[in-house]
């Protein structure tokens, strides 16, 4: 947990982070047996069931929380799937929700990313959500947002002023 700071740069280096999570995280034997618990069920080669049955993972177990004013905590997908084995339930705001998400579908084979988005007249980005490579379809990168409990795999908020797409390695 630290302060980083505000505008930009401080969203860009927490985006640095949450990739080096993703691509740290994906190779993790622990992260890769909760992808496959996850999965389990969905029929094999059902590539949008099983971005689904992450997504809906994601929504039931992490609680949506903020950080502390001025703050950023970032907690590691590690982390998250300990404290949802031990206590049921974990806690996180948009970026650990989405880098738990990123980082479970890229430890069995998808290729992820994230949206940052700005919705506010000032223009500062406010909000992180994922996106993923979903083959056979005709636009195979699909948008995904588990902090909004009502949307559904391609649903986004309407009319950000500005926003940046950022594929993790």
């Amino acid at each position: 947990h630290e302060q980083l700071g505000e505008g930009d740069i401080a969203i860009y280096q927490t985006v640095n982070k949450m990739k080096d999570q993703v691509y740290q995280g994906s190779r993790n034997p622990y992260v890769r047996y909760w992808a496959e618990r996850i999965v389990k069920d969905v029929p094999a080669g059902d590539k949008y069931g099983e971005v689904d049955a992450v997504y809906q993972f994601v929504k039931r177990y992490v609680r949506y929380t903020n950080d502390p004013r001025g703050w950023e905590y970032l907690y590691t997908p590690y982390q998250l799937l300990k404290v949802i084995e031990t206590e049921g339930q974990a806690f996180g705001d948009c970026d650990d929700m989405s880098c738990l998400a990123a980082t479970l579908l890229k430890s069995i084979g998808f290729r992820v990313g994230f949206k940052i988005a700005g919705f506010r007249s000032d223009r500062k980005y406010t909000h992180i959500y994922n996106m993923v490579f979903i083959p056979g379809k005709i636009n195979p990168w699909t948008v995904f947002d588990c902090v909004k409990g009502d949307f559904q795999i391609g649903d986004e908020a309407l009319y950000p002023v500005r926003f940046d797409e950022i594929e993790v390695p």
